[in-house]
């Protein structure tokens, strides 16, 4: 009967998606579901049947009743739940919670966070800041010896001195070893009550280094090393090292007229002197063993430690995703990422499934209890084409669609009031309407 009435509808008034069709049916609510009979074709301007005339879309995808082994269960736990869910699993494999938690680790499939206390899939565990979790799960002590062992394997190696770029001025480099620097570059001797006369401060929240003495820096150290190597008569040595610190080249000005004039020559000088600073202290950084030891453990611990996760969808199941319908590899890591991470960016190709992915994950979010009413933002013109689309792919979903149109006078009111009492599994809206709301 549908193929029927939709070859008659077609013989008399054109294809659904044609302009006098699009006027007639776009304050209809349900039109989005009309639309999806047909997909249509901008570039030859004609429609083809949907799916649904020739085939089953929609079949009832019930839970497994169990799992051979721990994998299997672990799988179906994270597309049914998205967490891994010992319960469900012992349920599954007819076994005793703590045998399961135990086979997880020995398989390393998953681990127990030492931290929060929560089970974690190996993907997930084995991933982000290692170092930490490694220190973490070495003063957890006992029970988490293997969580300890294979962090270990995914350590990144730490890099050599060859490997990391010391640069003046680098927040990572311990203040101690600037200092270490100006004692030595300017043979500083200690005073009295065994102090060096120079200290050097870093504030982190404005990323500004500063010098701190209790004399005036133009009679620290020696002329020559002050004014002469490493630095000129008007811009010293301490001047220099500030600026190369902060990462700003010097300029030497005078004032002609009431006007501030840039002395080239000078500055210039000052230049090639700050340039050599900098230089040197590249040179100097790795002269000293203990100094190099410092730098390389300082460096590795705080940036070397990243291990990027690799997100593996192929547990999931899609449910009330149509059968016409199959999901390629990539967009179930896409899909579960979003799912676990919170914020994903789809730098997808054309042509690689982006809508579906956002769809899928959109319904999976809402089955998860992760999201109650998942909002699509889509250009002006695509508006009732991929409404359309997500009711081909989701046959049995309430998708509401509003355009332009539905959020201007009395019609933002009745809007937000059907938002607000239907159980929508999506609402797909232009950008400029969501700008709007």
């Amino acid at each position: 009967v549908l193929n029927e009435r939709y070859d008659q509808f077609v013989a008399k008034n054109g294809y659904l998606f044609d302009k006098m069709n699009l006027r007639a049916f776009r304050s209809d609510p349900d039109c989005p579901l009309v639309f999806s009979l047909e997909m249509y074709d901008e570039d030859t301007q004609s429609g083809v049947k949907a799916d649904i005339f020739t085939r089953r879309t929609v079949n009832h995808r019930e839970l497994p009743k169990k799992a051979d082994n721990p994998k299997d269960a672990l799988l179906i736990s994270m597309g049914e739940t998205g967490h891994v869910s010992l319960p469900l699993m012992a349920k599954l494999l007819r076994w005793k919670q703590a045998a399961v938690a135990k086979a997880l680790v020995e398989q390393k499939l998953a681990f127990k966070d030492p931290v929060t206390g929560d089970w974690m899939e190996a993907d997930e565990y084995l991933s982000g800041h290692i170092r930490n979790k490694l220190a973490a799960a070495g003063e957890a002590g006992k029970g988490y010896e293997a969580n300890v062992a294979a962090l270990q394997e995914v350590l990144p190696k730490p890099l050599g001195p060859g490997e990391i770029h010391v640069r003046l001025g680098a927040p990572w480099i311990p203040t101690s070893v600037v200092e270490q620097f100006i004692i030595d570059t300017m043979a500083l001797s200690k005073d009295r009550d065994g102090k060096y006369p120079v200290g050097v401060q870093y504030e982190a929240t404005g990323s500004v280094w500063s010098l701190v003495s209790s004399m005036n820096l133009e009679w620290v150290g020696s002329r020559d090393l002050r004014e002469v190597k490493w630095g000129t008569q008007y811009r010293s040595f301490f001047e220099l090292i500030t600026a190369g610190l902060n990462q700003q080249p010097p300029t030497v000005t005078y004032t002609v007229d009431g006007k501030v004039v840039v002395n080239k020559t000078r500055t210039l000088e000052a230049r090639e002197k700050y340039e050599a600073i900098k230089d040197r202290f590249k040179a100097w950084a790795y002269e000293d063993e203990s100094r190099t030891e410092l730098l390389v453990t300082t460096y590795n611990s705080m940036f070397n430690q990243i291990v990027p996760r690799k997100w593996n969808g192929s547990h999931l199941v899609l449910h009330g995703l149509s059968d016409a319908y199959v999901a390629y590899q990539h967009q179930l890591n896409a899909i579960w990422r979003i799912l676990v991470s919170g914020n994903t960016l789809l730098a997808h190709v054309v042509g690689a499934g982006k809508s579906l992915t956002m769809m899928s994950a959109s319904m999976e979010l809402r089955r998860l209890g992760k999201a109650v009413k998942p909002v699509h933002a889509v250009p002006n013109h695509m508006l009732l084409q991929y409404t359309a689309e997500f009711l081909r792919a989701y046959p049995n979903a309430k998708v509401l669609m509003a355009d332009k149109e539905s959020l201007t006078g009395d019609k933002r009111r009745e809007f937000a009031a059907r938002v607000a009492t239907g159980d929508w599994d999506a609402v797909v809206m232009t950008h400029s309407s969501f700008e709007r709301l």
